[in-house]
């Protein structure tokens, strides 16, 4: 459960998130997105 503190941090820092999701969408383009972020997982693990 989040703190009153917790939910106000990621309220900010949800936006930032999505816009650096959605650079990296249009960066990639037209290749599975879903299967390079399984590669990069993959790696990281």
């Amino acid at each position: 459960m989040l703190s009153d503190e917790g939910h106000t941090l990621l309220g900010e820092a949800y936006p930032l998130w999505q816009r650096a999701q959605d650079a990296l969408g249009q960066q990639l383009g037209k290749i599975d997105q879903d299967a390079f972020r399984a590669a990069v997982n993959a790696l990281s693990a």
